[in-house]
């Protein structure tokens, strides 16, 4: 699968700049995400731009996801938060607002507008898909996060 498979040259862009991404030196492309851990609970950090990208919402997560605001992250909660974020990801390739979305953006930049996204739009996934080619560093401490607000937006899963 390559890169215009699932993602537009914004947001490619987005995610390269802010180290969320990396091209390899294989010329593959991998998702960077982190996790914060202590000894009670874990959160994934996911830029809030990948997930408008995906076409959720804080709505879409329970209150027990963390929203940093000032950084534009949101820490999707281990229990529940992960699983709908990952299961977006899985059917992301396969969404019709992915296409539309991909569509629109081809017609403003048209052709040849260069962006770099000619010499990267067809590089390969570093996996099959781009669920598989999610990259995650654990990282012990999470005071952070707790410190956060609330996903005040989010369902209560209770």
């Amino acid at each position: 699968m390559k890169i215009k498979d699932v993602l537009d040259p914004y947001s490619l862009a987005f995610l390269l700049e802010g180290k969320y991404a990396t091209i390899t030196d294989e010329n593959k492309f991998l998702l960077n995400l982190r996790v914060f851990y202590d000894n009670r609970h874990s959160w994934l950090e996911v830029p809030t731009h990948l997930v408008v990208m995906l076409d959720l919402s804080p709505s879409d997560f329970s209150q027990y996801s963390r929203i940093d605001s000032k950084h534009r992250r949101i820490y999707l909660d281990e229990d529940i938060d992960i699983g709908v974020f990952m299961e977006r990801v899985k059917e992301w390739p396969k969404s019709e607002r992915r296409k539309d979305t991909l569509d629109a953006i081809e017609e403003v930049l048209g052709e040849d507008e260069d962006t770099g996204w000619q010499t990267v739009k067809d590089l390969e996934l570093a996996g099959n898909d781009l669920l598989d080619s999610i990259n995650i560093q654990v990282n012990k401490g999470a005071d952070f996060v707790r410190n956060l607000g609330n996903n005040s937006q989010g369902q209560s899963i209770h």
